[in-house]
């Protein structure tokens, strides 16, 4: 059983419908809210150049001082997390978790991940930066991308 307060949901990678999943089936399960009359925000930050993430101020309130849920699509490198923590703690929102579909790790930066799938579900999953990567040093291509707006090929 979860027993931390949540308050707000934040979403990236296009996971909005699933964090207002998540958020009901939170509220059905009993985790707390201290939000007025007990609802669960799920909001989305924007994206500058790039890749930091910013909240606008109709957004601020749901993460100033609030309990928060970082929901991710998949977390690989930690990049993105270690993004979406420094900025919901910029503005005053509490880390209270950090939840993705998939997650190449079950701790990035000190936050345990919680998923649905990891690199065991993977067979022959890998992962590398650029320098260490045996692909690139050989000259092979990339295939295709995948993210939150699907497959595509390069």
């Amino acid at each position: 059983q979860y027993n931390k307060p949540i308050d707000t949901i934040v979403c990236t990678d296009g996971c909005e419908v699933i964090g207002g999943y998540l958020a009901e089936e939170l509220k059905k399960n009993g985790v707390m809210s201290l939000n007025t009359h007990d609802s669960l925000y799920v909001v989305t930050p924007e994206f500058g150049n790039g890749g930091q993430m910013i909240f606008r101020d109709n957004l601020q309130p749901m993460i100033r001082n609030k309990n928060i849920l970082l929901l991710l699509a998949s977390a690989t490198t930690g990049r993105t997390i270690a993004r979406g923590i420094e900025c919901i703690q910029y503005y005053g929102g509490i880390i209270q978790g950090v939840s993705s579909i998939f997650s190449a790790s079950g701790e990035i930066f000190g936050h345990e991940v919680n998923h649905i799938f990891s690199a065991d579900d993977l067979p022959d999953y890998e992962t590398y930066s650029q320098e260490n990567c045996p692909y690139c040093q050989r000259g092979q291509k990339i295939d295709a991308m995948v993210n939150s707006f699907g497959y595509s090929e390069i």
